[in-house]
């Protein structure tokens, strides 16, 4: 098999699994990957999450706040790093939250328990609504 296919192997398979709901890519901050191809939620991670979107919907706060805060209250990222503007700026761009799998510029219906609401999420972000 050459380079090319391969290649197309690869992302039709991805986007398979994305089509079926099944995240297949590391968890993100507030989940944890399962042995199922799945995601479930850290609680005490998926409370920063929900805290980050009302900072940002509720409070707007700028990206750099929301770092500031998550900072000095020795909150670190999953990589186990302070945060700054772009980190805040991932997650709270992040269909993942809201129960969705991004992949190539769409959006499908994950098998993982939302952290937050999609009226929420859309309130900060443009995306198209799918699925």
């Amino acid at each position: 098999m050459d380079e090319k296919t391969r290649s197309e192997h690869s992302f039709e398979s991805r986007r398979y699994l994305a089509k079926n709901g099944i995240y297949s890519t590391p968890a993100p901050f507030g989940y944890r990957n399962s042995g199922n191809f799945t995601l479930d939620i850290v609680p005490e991670e998926a409370a920063v999450v929900k805290q980050m979107f009302d900072w940002k919907t509720e409070d707007h706060y700028s990206y750099k706040l929301i770092a500031s805060k998550l900072n000095a209250k020795g909150i670190k990222t999953k990589n186990n790093h302070r945060w700054v503007a772009s980190s805040v700026e991932y997650v709270l761009h992040n269909p993942t939250y809201m129960g969705k799998i991004r992949y190539d510029k769409a959006l499908y219906p994950g098998e993982h328990t939302p952290i937050i609401s999609e009226e929420q999420f859309y309130k900060i972000n443009s995306l198209s609504k799918v699925g």
